[in-house]
């Protein structure tokens, strides 16, 4: 879902300025718990903290999963 998010073509105004890697970037650091933890999390009531820090941590995870799949070498041809 996080990846189909991120590269919906179309739905992103800058499409033609940012590259694919600079909005994964732009969107771990929105989504780094440090950040998220200090600006959105004290928006939300109480009983449903603990879940949507989870959720936060989740997303992040997946972000990056996305970066360090993206930061590996392409493999061309049938060998590699």
């Amino acid at each position: 879902m996080i990846h189909a998010y991120l590269f919906a073509k179309g739905c992103w105004p800058e499409n033609n300025v940012k590259t694919d890697k600079d909005r994964v970037k732009e969107h771990i650091k929105r989504w780094h718990p440090d950040k998220f933890n200090n600006k959105y999390l004290p928006k939300v009531i109480e009983e449903d903290k603990e879940r949507v820090k989870e959720g936060a941590g989740a997303v992040v995870r997946g972000l990056n999963a996305i970066l360090t799949k993206m930061n590996e070498p392409q493999q061309s041809g049938l060998f590699g």
